[in-house]
């Protein structure tokens, strides 16, 4: 299932605390790892959220598919006018 990772960064001398969600499958459906198997993206503290990296198989377009339906869960789930 979906790994969490909370690495620290130390950049330009700033330490910044990284949330890294990585799933074993990625594709839609029921099938593990399955958006559907995700926890409610309104629980992942979007709203404190800089910056997303979603990344997929090119050679499947079922993980692509996947990636384009986190991507619009994402986006319904940010506040008012954040990017």
């Amino acid at each position: 299932g979906p790994r969490l990772s909370r690495p620290a960064v130390l950049l330009d001398g700033a330490v910044y605390d990284l949330s890294i969600r990585d799933g074993d499958v990625a594709g839609p459906g029921p099938s593990p790892g399955g958006l559907e198997e995700w926890p409610d993206p309104k629980d992942w503290s979007l709203q404190d959220t800089d910056a997303f990296v979603l990344v997929y198989d090119i050679c499947s377009p079922d993980s692509f598919d996947y990636v384009k339906a986190l991507r619009q869960r994402i986006a319904e789930t940010r506040p008012a006018g954040a990017p």
